[in-house]
């Protein structure tokens, strides 16, 4: 089967939603084209998408016409993965396939911005719309024709939005005024639209006004984070409320905007920032360090970026003073978790167990075995995911510096949305069970 589509991305979105539709169309006759999947950022996927050719399982579980349905697909519209970082020529070469007609990315609500760090040089551009312009660059020299580019990001107009960041790099590159009209009179920039059923999250006014209430409560440090498309460490309460958010256009920005707010009015309460690599990648690790420090935070919790390969984020923290707090989890090797131990990192996040946060976790002496393994080196050490109540807290209180609570008070302000001031009580209250206040 022919290669016909380029896609950007390698999350959970698209694998489960454009990739299984390609899929379908495939097995009934409807289309007959496979998927090359295009690493969008360093250390992704692509050995072990090509470890399984392409193959993966899809699990789909909901309510169709009233009826629970529970079903289990094998995805094989997938033929391959290509890293740009890696192989840059093999990333060219799709360029050079005339079967290739369409281009489908989901980079993050981040991904499309224009870089000026950017270099045509570079083998590949940091950002998507550089990397996106290299390709379409190779094209138009190939005296093709053009793709129909169909951008998931959730961003309004995010076709338009992507067609102008690549005009853009075609002008601040000084490439041919003949490749800018190729551009428009070639290709199709589809505006497209992510739609989520959510069950709500708050404004901006109702979440200041919870953060009040965590510090009523006894809240000595805030950990704020910023949404994000596909964050694949959080349980529902957390992607519901952070797809609200996005739905509702907030970029990173706005996310940084509330923080530099929260900490004008509370300065001597740290803030640790957690979010995940792409949204701290894509703009450059950097940069976006300095960003996070000017608005106020003093940590950072970026999950899927390992201890060991943090694309430079430790050291981006340390200058522009904040800290890089890893995490530490249970499914790591003894050798692993003894590494991370002794890296000398003041302060560890330490996952009570495997999974996603928000299902209650069970402290029992697993648990405790695996705290002391993390405080080994002499960092200190917070306890998260899972963690509800007071019981659970006053269990962790000798082994930890600290809790973190968060699916917990998500859910409070979710079911309390209408009524800021019943909203504010309620965060207070549990707020002092989990402290012992």
């Amino acid at each position: 089967m022919k290669e016909t589509v380029i896609q950007f991305g390698e999350g959970n979105f698209l694998r489960g939603f454009f990739c299984d539709f390609i899929n379908t169309m495939n097995d009934k006759g409807l289309y007959d084209g496979k998927i090359v999947i295009v690493q969008p950022t360093k250390g992704g996927k692509t050995e072990v998408i090509n470890s399984q050719n392409g193959e993966y399982n899809l699990y789909l579980r909901g309510i169709q016409n009233g009826e629970e349905v529970c079903e289990h697909k094998v995805i094989k519209s997938v033929s391959r993965g290509v890293d740009p970082y890696n192989n840059y020529d093999e990333y060219l070469k799709l360029a050079e396939n005339s079967d290739v007609r369409f281009i489908v990315s989901n980079t993050t609500e981040s991904g499309i911005e224009f870089n000026e760090e950017c270099k045509f040089e570079d083998k590949p551009a940091l950002s998507f719309p550089g990397k996106l312009t290299q390709l379409l660059y190779h094209r138009y020299s190939m005296r093709l024709a053009g793709f129909i580019l169909l951008p998931c990001e959730l961003i309004d107009n995010n076709g338009d939005e992507l067609e102008k960041c690549v005009l853009k790099y075609a002008e601040f590159w000084g490439l041919e005024d003949t490749f800018s009209q190729w551009i428009e009179k070639e290709n199709t920039f589809a505006n497209t639209l992510v739609d989520r059923i959510v069950t709500g999250f708050p404004t901006d006014e109702k979440a200041l006004a919870a953060a009040r209430a965590l510090i009523a409560g006894g809240a000595d440090i805030l950990e704020i984070q910023l949404p994000f498309s596909d964050p694949s460490a959080d349980g529902p309460a957390i992607q519901t409320a952070c797809t609200e958010v996005l739905n509702r256009k907030y970029r990173t920005a706005d996310g940084l905007k509330f923080i530099s707010t929260l900490h004008k009015e509370f300065p001597e309460v740290p803030i640790y920032l957690m979010s995940y690599g792409s949204l701290v990648y894509t703009p450059g690790v950097e940069n976006f360090c300095r960003k996070a420090a000017e608005a106020g935070v003093k940590g950072m919790i970026i999950p899927d970026l390992p201890f060991d390969f943090d694309e430079g984020l430790t050291e981006a923290c340390r200058k522009n003073g904040m800290i890089n707090i890893p995490v530490a989890a249970p499914s790591m090797s003894d050798e692993r978790l003894s590494k991370l131990a002794t890296a000398g990192f003041p302060f560890i996040y330490a996952a009570l167990r495997a999974g996603i946060t928000g299902t209650e976790t069970t402290v029992d002496s697993t648990t405790l075995s695996f705290l002391k393994k993390v405080n080994a080196g002499g960092s200190k050490v917070y306890g998260g995911f899972g963690i509800s109540n007071g019981e659970q807290s006053a269990a962790l209180a000798d082994y930890v510096e600290a809790v973190v609570a968060g699916s917990v008070f998500v859910r409070i302000i979710t079911e309390n949305r209408d009524n800021t001031e019943i909203l504010a009580a309620k965060v207070t209250e549990k707020a002092k069970e989990i402290t012992h206040i």
